[in-house]
């Protein structure tokens, strides 16, 4: 029984370390991703062809993305 319960212990030790393995690669790919798209907002904000409420809603997403990086750096 003893061995049994070890053996359990490990297995869910590991799934616990693979979880958090995964959930730090996908903080990485969205930071990146969020980095690249909140490099060409400014860009896109400034961007006399784009209609004002489209100019508008991208300076909106630009507060929120700025946002959500401050939340997942604080989960470092």
């Amino acid at each position: 029984m003893a061995q049994h319960t070890f053996r359990l212990a490990r297995a869910a030790h590991g799934t616990a370390e693979s979880h958090a393995r995964v959930a730090g690669r996908i903080r990485v790919v969205i930071a990146r991703s969020a980095d690249r798209f909140l490099g060409a907002l400014p860009t896109l904000i400034e961007d006399a062809r784009l209609p004002d409420p489209v100019r508008a809603m991208l300076l909106e997403v630009r507060e929120q993305l700025s946002a959500v990086n401050l939340r997942l750096a604080s989960c470092d």
